[in-house]
């Protein structure tokens, strides 16, 4: 029997090497168990359901929109603050819709399309932009959809971007897009 048990013994050697393995196996699990966790939280950051009124974010001058089911306002400190309203989902690369009031002319010029807007024609563009990071090699691509509307004296971009590969607008998304309310001129 004590020969049994000395011949299953481990030695200091093979303990170490056991540990170094299974080290090396949990610091290749890390990155994957850390993606899959940003992807179970983030979800899809195109919404999943139709626009509710309980859910509208107002401006204070004027302007509002509704946030799509676990979205939330965009936060930004600067002087766009004023002009400016979006909200924005997911956690490494997030996706918005927004409104700006635009304080300066716009060239429509390239905008080549037009967006049904509250029943109105008004100019549209459509970008994909694709890259590849030079620090990780990852492929990423921005698909941005904006509108010039114009009410009264006043000129607003309207859009939707984000990081999904789509290439062209989500019909629930122009639901989204058509909640936007701008101010009374």
């Amino acid at each position: 029997m004590n020969t049994m048990r000395r011949r299953f013994r481990i030695s200091p050697t093979d303990a170490l090497v056991v540990f170094v393995i299974a080290g090396v196996l949990i610091a290749l699990l890390i990155p994957a168990i850390r993606a899959a966790r940003e992807v179970s939280l983030a979800g899809s950051d195109i919404p999943a359901t139709l626009p509710n009124e309980t859910r509208r974010v107002h401006h204070g001058n004027g302007m509002s929109l509704i946030a799509p089911e676990h979205w939330k306002p965009a936060l930004y400190h600067s002087d766009r603050d004023e002009h400016w309203l979006g909200v924005h989902h997911g956690l490494r690369y997030q996706s918005t819709i927004w409104i700006e009031r635009l304080t300066e002319p716009i060239d429509v010029s390239h905008f080549p399309d037009t967006f049904q807007f509250h029943g109105h024609d008004c100019p549209n563009r459509v970008t994909i932009n694709e890259s590849k990071t030079l620090d990780d090699w990852k492929y990423w691509q921005l698909f941005r959809h904006e509108t010039i509307v114009t009410k009264g004296d006043e000129t607003y971009s309207i859009g939707f971007e984000t990081h999904q590969d789509i290439h062209k607008l989500p019909s629930i998304v122009n639901e989204y897009l058509q909640s936007i309310a701008l101010p009374d001129t």
